[in-house]
């Protein structure tokens, strides 16, 4: 008959239980989710930072365009 392995106390403090692999990912979840919001947020203000610059180069070009 074969005697059962130990773990060392560091092996036995690496390992996760379901339930804290739970708990670990329910506090990084909302914290990734917050970050992809605010990455689709800046990206949202730089494509309408994008377009008036576009707007404002075209009227001064136009500006441009009517003066002698």
């Amino acid at each position: 008959m074969q005697k059962p392995q130990s773990h060392t106390t560091q092996q036995q403090q690496s390992v996760q239980t379901p339930l804290q692999h739970q708990t670990l990912a329910s506090h990084l979840y909302p914290y990734v989710d917050g970050q992809k919001q605010n990455l689709e947020e800046s990206e949202q203000l730089l494509q309408q930072r994008m377009k008036l610059i576009e707007e404002y180069k075209k009227s001064v070009e136009e500006i441009v365009k009517k003066e002698p």
